[in-house]
C-alpha cells in the first residue's frame, strides 16, 4: 500500500509514529540482517483508496488476495 513519512495507523492503541520506525529500522538493519536483500520497492508508492479495497467474502485464491 506504501507510506508517506507521519503516516499514523488506524489501529487505536498503536504510536503514531509506528511506521517510520519500522521503515527506519528496516533500512539500518536490512544489510547486516538480510545481507542478500539487494532492492526495496514500494515503500514510497502510495494506493490511492487502499484502505476502501474490500476483502473478498471467500478465500478461494482467486484475484488480488
Amino acid at each position: 500500500m506504501g507510506t508517506k513519512k507521519g503516516m499514523k495507523p488506524q489501529i487505536k492503541g498503536l504510536p503514531d509514529d509506528v511506521f517510520d520506525r519500522q521503515l527506519e529500522t528496516l533500512l539500518a538493519e536490512k544489510d547486516t540482517k538480510m545481507p542478500r536483500l539487494s532492492n526495496i520497492e514500494g515503500i514510497d508508492e502510495i494506493i490511492d483508496n487502499a484502505t476502501t479495497a474490500k476483502q473478498p467474502a471467500t478465500n478461494d485464491g482467486i484475484g488480488m488476495w
